[in-house]
């Protein structure tokens, strides 16, 4: 997406130069200008927009966002203003604010058809993809071939497994605009997945080597699974490399959130101790209560593959990443006592406040017939809160050899978060492995977990047997549906995770024992990750 939109009105000669320079990307000469105009006259509105788009451009989000901030205290009706500052806090994933101010310039002038494509943005990075599809075909009829809304509807083709139609869009814009980088990142994208990974890689390269760092770490990865496919290791560990030192470099904001999560979890496997869930205070059991069932272990670890599989039934649902941990954290720091202190001396009616947030977070009513089944790998991080609100709730724990899933994690391109930063560098991905399977083990000492492990192995090599056991566990007759998800997940829309792509193919097993061509890379961390092989019984 491109700034250029929310240009500034032209008043003044001077800031007329200065827009002159920002489009000619002399940022230092444009920012000096805006400066001198605002020593000048402090309030002015359209300079304080010119400056918060130059400092976006060059990355400084924070003071951009204080400029347009100040800029919209001046001038609060003005739409395109309002559309900059949902770009850029688009830009710092401060998504639920970015939401506010698109719709709210949407709601001043409509047919702003670049908010229109921001506002899909937002929604599709919050996990509504119907209604991102709604706004990029929405774009689409107010502006015909309109390219940032072309991209992002070929894009999330793709990611919702319409390979056919993302790659005819990508074909259809590229004849209009052959330098399109979104298109030709889609249709790369789409030739990797038709297992053409030569010429994907020879239309990939390109884009890896110049543009902006969110569009060269995007075909970094893409470039890394065309090498894998092909069997060189090296390549491939290479362009995964420097597509996580540009990860980073796109979300900064998420290394803090990454130092904040290891804290919690160093703290949280040094209160759980037999003494502190001894003292906790006994809950009366509601036979009542709706309790679902959930789906953890650790990211590419195949949980995806798996709740994919049970989405297929009909008396499941599953909810993929809805964040009700954090829906639960939320409700129990509302409390005197916070998270996780406050679940020692939990009451009833407490129990059951936090467990309407769960449900209000689940979007999905407690009366709901089917089995739910929630699905997030960091789940993990929170079993013991889990296990305090909805006691003997089943869990299905996923493993996966560790050295494949750390390997794994480290390949694959996903949006940085307070977990998936850690995936960026070998060493952190091993080092929050570590941490939650110390955590889990923690677990399962002091807590009653009614707990199935299932071993991602094993779903490969014999899925009905091993999907008639995940069924029996969790009380849902057999269906033939289950293997059949291939077929279920062509109509499930967009799957909101890294494993999209994967899980629309029927089982297929190169991706099992895959770190031994990387064992080179990952000696360094064998003796860390030894004793969960062991512990899982998996050979190194």
């Amino acid at each position: 997406m491109n700034l250029e939109f929310t240009m500034p009105p032209q008043a003044a000669r001077d800031l007329g130069q200065a827009v002159a320079l920002f489009r000619k990307r002399r940022y230092g000469e444009a920012q000096a200008l805006c400066l001198e105009l605002l020593k000048q006259q402090p309030e002015q509105a359209p300079v304080l927009h010119l400056l918060g788009l130059i400092l976006a451009d060059q990355g400084d989000t924070a003071q951009a966002l204080g400029c347009l901030d100040q800029a919209l205290k001046l001038d609060p009706a003005n739409a395109t203003l309002l559309g900059a500052n949902a770009l850029v806090l688009f830009r710092a994933w401060r998504l639920e604010e970015a939401e506010r101010a698109a719709r709210a310039a949407l709601t001043l002038q409509p047919q702003l058809t670049d908010v229109v494509d921001i506002l899909g943005s937002i929604l599709w990075r919050r996990g509504n993809a119907p209604a991102a599809r709604e706004c990029f075909e929405r774009a689409l009829q107010q502006t015909p071939g309109h390219a940032g809304a072309w991209g992002n509807l070929a894009l999330l083709n793709e990611q919702s497994n319409r390979v056919a139609e993302a790659e005819r869009m990508a074909d259809q814009g590229l004849t209009l605009r052959p330098q399109d980088v979104m298109l030709r990142l889609v249709r790369g994208r789409c030739l990797r997945r038709r297992g053409e990974f030569v010429e994907a890689r020879a239309q990939l390269e390109a884009l890896a080597q110049g543009g902006a760092p969110a569009l060269r770490r995007d075909a970094g990865y893409e470039i890394a699974l065309c090498a894998d496919a092909l069997g060189d290791a090296g390549l491939a560990f290479a362009h995964a490399e420097r597509a996580n030192r540009l990860a980073e470099q796109v979300a900064p904001h998420a290394l803090k959130d990454g130092r904040d999560f290891m804290q919690q979890i160093a703290y949280l496997h040094e209160r759980y101790t037999p003494e502190w869930v001894k003292s906790w205070q006994t809950l009366p059991q509601d036979a009542a209560a709706k309790t679902p069932a959930f789906l953890a272990g650790f990211a590419r670890s195949g949980t995806t593959l798996l709740d994919s599989m049970l989405a297929a039934h009909a008396d499941i649902a599953v909810l993929e990443e809805r964040a009700t941990e954090q829906a639960m954290i939320t409700a129990l720091n509302q409390f005197p006592a916070g998270y996780p202190e406050a679940l020692k001396d939990l009451t009833p009616e407490q129990q059951a406040q936090v467990r309407q947030g769960y449900f209000n977070a689940a979007a999905l009513a407690p009366a709901d017939g089917r089995r739910i089944v929630d699905k997030s790998p960091f789940l993990t991080v929170h079993l013991g809160m889990l296990q305090r609100i909805f006691p003997g709730a089943p869990v299905i724990f996923m493993l996966r050899h560790p050295c494949d899933v750390v390997l794994s994690c480290f390949l694959t391109n996903m949006e940085l978060n307070s977990g998936t930063v850690h995936f960026t560098r070998l060493d952190s991905s091993v080092e929050l492995y570590c941490k939650v399977m110390a955590l889990w083990q923690r677990y399962t000492e002091v807590l009653p977990l009614n707990c199935q492990r299932v071993r991602y192995e094993d779903l490969l090599d014999d899925p009905e047997a091993t999907l008639r056991q995940v069924l029996a566990f969790l009380g849902v007759p057999w269906s033939d549906d289950v293997l059949r998800h291939v077929e279920h997940v062509a109509q499930r829309g967009k799957i909101n995770t890294a494993s999209y792509a994967q899980v629309s193919r029927p089982l297929y097993l190169s991706s099992r024992d895959r770190w031994r061509r990387y064992v080179k890379y990952l000696e360094p961390y064998l003796p860390r990750l030894r004793p969960y092989c062991e512990l899982f019984g998996y050979a190194l």
